[in-house]
């Protein structure tokens, strides 16, 4: 016949292996405590009858444990599925804990219930945002990746240069009839050279130039 109070005297007193001290606070980490403490209304040992929450891939269950299952440990502990719906999962818990229980157990087992629900909300609300991945980055490859950088800048400098000597070329016309150019492009080249001579004629005739031709107009 089991013994709650010999079986605290024991764990609770002396040596138990699950559990351990924080500060000033005694924590339990038997899978089947309801609050995570250890205490006399809460140690699973040492209650005959008691009530847990646990999750299991997202899904509730209630465990249950009565003395009258105490002399098979196999099946101490009763597990029942509880509804998605929480007012539901309320209900069950009354209907299977009602007149048995004590009431603390019952309300813990609801508050359990509760907190398990809000943590796998979370749990999905944070699968479904965006993750940010970090890398890691050598120096061997930050040195690697600057050479790179400064040849690829070099390599467009060097093909700018090349276009433009080339265009030069063809505006002068070494190259004579070997390349049939649109006439959009002939027309283009000649706006351009009109402005270059445009630019040119009013460099060379400069303030002084514009000054005498008002003197002469003048007298």
């Amino acid at each position: 016949m089991q013994s709650d109070d010999v079986i605290w005297d024991v764990v609770g007193k002396n040596f138990c292996s699950y559990k351990r001290k924080f500060k000033d606070i005694v924590l339990c980490q038997h899978p089947y405590n309801v609050t995570g403490l250890c205490m006399r209304t809460t140690c699973p040992l040492a209650n005959g009858n008691y009530g847990t929450i646990l999750e299991e891939d997202g899904v509730c269950f209630l465990y249950l444990k009565t003395v009258e299952r105490s002399h098979t440990p196999r099946y101490m502990w009763e597990k029942i599925r509880l509804s998605e719906d929480t007012g539901k999962a309320f209900e069950q818990i009354d209907r299977h804990m009602m007149n048995i229980y004590k009431d603390y157990q019952i309300q813990r087992c609801k508050k359990r219930l509760c907190k398990i629900r809000e943590y796998l909300r979370r749990m999905t609300h944070m699968a479904a945002q965006p993750k940010k991945v970090l890398e890691y980055e050598t120096g061997k490859v930050r040195r690697r990746e600057r050479k790179r950088e400064v040849v690829a800048l070099r390599a467009a400098q060097l093909q700018t240069t090349v276009e433009r000597e080339l265009v030069s070329r063809l505006a002068a016309g070494h190259y004579g009839d070997i390349y049939n150019f649109s006439p959009a492009f002939n027309e283009l080249h000649d706006e351009e050279e009109e402005d270059e001579e445009e630019i040119e004629r009013g460099y060379d005739e400069g303030p002084e130039d514009e000054l005498e031709d008002d003197i002469e107009e003048m007298f």
